[in-house]
């Protein structure tokens, strides 16, 4: 299995999947994934009260460098 994950300080840590990096911290978790062909995505997720995560932006580059961002609304 290709999984791996570092601590950071102040209670923050990466978790490497295969194909996906994931951030955490105390509030927010950012997943990074490439894609096949080159470009990648990156979304960003607030923890919530009730400790599930809400999307909050969704962020896609091309391998030409277009960008494309999403903002979800509560």
């Amino acid at each position: 299995m290709n999984h791996k994950i570092k601590m950071l300080s102040g209670r923050r840590f990466l978790s490497r999947h295969i194909g996906a990096e994931v951030y955490y911290d105390s509030r927010r978790q950012v997943i990074k994934t490439s894609f096949t062909g080159g470009g990648h995505g990156e979304l960003i997720r607030e923890r919530q009260p009730d400790r599930n995560y809400r999307n909050q932006i969704l962020l896609i580059l091309s391998p030409e460098g277009e960008r494309s961002t999403i903002e979800y609304t509560l």
